[in-house]
């Protein structure tokens, strides 16, 4: 056991330093192994000529792979990064572009190891306008009671421009979706355009409207057996109607009709011109605790009064 210890502690000092130098060794070495550093970065359109309009579709984003030591990668600040394809000197038709990087971004020592995808597919089309006519789309229902009659845009037509391989079709655009559900009158509303590709856009920026006449909804009722009562009486005087009862017919907003009930209707004759006693023919007048009940007709429209003098038990008891 003695003889393992003084194994262990001979030369300590130099044992120890060995032990120190290998680890410094050790850091040193790997300091300057190069490493790898992933990066995503998007993708820029260069020098496009005014007259032409790309038509495909492009990557978004490219992945880069960058060699370098560990201390410079850490420079790298990702966003800094650019990466585009150079559509100068380009006519139409399609072609096939190397994507480029530009290192501004990355320091020496730092190298571009793999750029995927290297090669992008290009479409370049002639850059054309067209006036299409403006769609409206609307959803939902409107609410019990009423109806949608029509609309009118405004502007009828826009002008649109793109690229001439996906204009050409296109006979109209379409306006983000109208919500009619809680609409109960005829409403004018300002409305954005959607023409279905990012390759086909606007010619102005103008504002669109759209105008939707909405008719409220309403039913005819018949209303039977309503009792006339006599308004308006002078002094002295009894009206007498004996058992005479009328039948309405009513315009009734539709929204209004479930709880419509018949006892809502009355019908009277006003007796105001009446001084003596007598018979008399008088006009039905119709009325209703609802407010928006329309009159159609009252069958009979007029009825016999037959007034007479009040008796002294009878004013007594008035």
């Amino acid at each position: 056991m003695v003889n393992i210890v003084g194994k262990i502690t001979h030369n300590w000092h130099i044992k120890l330093l060995s032990l120190a130098l290998a680890a410094i060794l050790w850091v040193y070495v790997n300091s300057i192994q190069e490493k790898e550093r992933f990066l995503t970065v998007p993708v820029e359109v260069r020098n496009v000529s005014e007259d032409y309009l790309l038509s495909s579709e492009l990557p978004e984003f490219v992945q880069l792979i960058l060699r370098g030591r560990d201390e410079s990668l850490s420079l790298v600040n990702e966003g800094d990064v650019v990466a585009y394809i150079d559509l100068e000197m380009n006519s139409e038709g399609e072609t096939k572009k190397i994507v480029k990087v530009e290192r501004r971004g990355i320091p020496r020592g730092v190298s571009i190891k793999e750029i995927s995808p290297r090669l992008i597919d290009v479409q370049l089309d002639q850059a054309i306008r067209k006036s299409v006519k403006v769609v409206p789309v609307i959803v939902t229902d409107l609410p019990d009671g009423y109806s949608f009659e029509k609309f009118v845009i405004e502007p009828p037509t826009v002008e649109i421009q793109g690229p001439s391989s996906r204009i050409k079709s296109v006979e109209s655009v379409n306006t983000r979706k109208v919500d009619i559900g809680n609409m109960t009158e005829t409403t004018v509303i300002e409305i954005e355009l959607e023409t279905g590709s990012d390759k086909i856009t606007l010619v102005r920026d103008q504002p669109v409207n759209i105008k939707i006449f909405i008719r409220e909804e309403f039913v005819l009722k018949r209303v039977s057996s309503v009792v006339v009562y006599p308004v308006n009486v002078a002094e002295g005087l009894i009206p007498d109607l004996g058992e005479q009862e009328v039948s309405v017919l009513i315009k009734l907003p539709k929204r209004l009709e479930s709880g419509f009930k018949n006892e809502q209707v009355y019908a009277y004759v006003d007796c105001v011109e009446i001084g003596e006693t007598g018979d008399y023919l008088l006009p039905v007048t119709f009325q209703s605790d609802i407010e928006e009940v329309a009159l159609v007709k009252v069958d009979p429209p007029t009825i016999s009064v037959h007034m007479v003098e009040a008796s002294e038990e009878t004013i007594a008891e008035q």
